[in-house]
């Protein structure tokens, strides 16, 4: 949820590394199939569009090129990079739904098991016209030196979790054989158990960046969360394609 308060780099950094975990899966799937198929490889919408095979990506590429938070700062304050940043995204997903369009059924189907399908990238392509506006990438840029922080992003992060505060703290020890992992299971599926209530996952995560950034601040966190969750429910029992954000929590 913290990275929904980067707003736009957030965008940026969900697609290109939702890029690569799709390509890593679809990799190991494929080791474990014998024959290769049509369906990989290059011939894969995520790898057939990723920054990486591309030169139309530079502002993608040099963010996820493993930047310090100093210098991330630094980069993002540049002459027209938001700018840049929110046309390489739009153009990167436009990319994906094209090959997959173009793509046989059978690969289709095989993408769709791995949650990228037309519909989920067309819910990305509106989530970032939405927050790509004139208006947003301008309180974007006011606001950079507080939002661009890891420990934001890590505090905000909590307001996704239903019960964060809860104690496994008896499960730490690895050198203990006495451990029921059953119950340490158990604890900590419920430590790290969702909030499905987008509402207020939004309004905590808007009272955390607002208490450090200000009302502005706040004001866009709360606006990309409504955003997100309008069109990608919270929790994964509500849809069959996971939220596109789902690397901010």
């Amino acid at each position: 949820m913290l990275r929904l308060s980067l707003l736009v780099v957030v965008v940026s950094l969900v697609v290109a590394g939702a890029s690569a975990k799709h390509v890593k899966t679809a990799r190991r799937n494929h080791e474990g199939q014998g024959p290769r198929t049509t369906c990989y490889d290059r011939n894969h919408p995520v790898f057939k569009c990723s920054p990486e095979n591309s030169e139309n990506y530079p502002t993608i590429l040099q963010l996820t090129s493993g930047l310090n938070e100093t210098r991330t700062k630094q980069f993002l304050k540049g002459s027209n990079t938001l700018e840049n940043l929110c046309s390489e995204v739009s153009e990167l997903l436009d990319c994906v739904t094209s090959t997959i369009g173009s793509a046989s059924a059978e690969c289709q189907r095989e993408f769709a098991s791995q949650d990228l399908t037309i519909d989920y990238v067309r819910k990305g392509s509106s989530f970032v016209r939405l927050l790509c506006t004139r208006s947003n990438i301008q309180k974007l840029r006011r606001n950079l030196d507080c939002l661009v922080s890891w420990a934001l992003v890590n505090n905000a992060s909590e307001c996704a979790r239903a019960n964060p505060n809860h104690d496994c703290s008896q499960f730490y020890s690895n050198f203990d054989r006495s451990i029921d992992y059953d119950a340490a299971n158990a604890c900590y599926e419920e430590k790290y158990r969702r909030n499905c209530d987008a509402d207020e996952v939004v309004t905590c995560a808007g009272e955390v960046v607002g208490n450090e950034c200000g009302e502005e601040a706040r004001q866009l966190i709360e606006f990309a969360g409504n955003a997100l969750y309008e069109r990608v429910p919270i929790c994964p029992e509500e849809r069959k394609f996971k939220a596109l954000l789902k690397f901010f929590k």
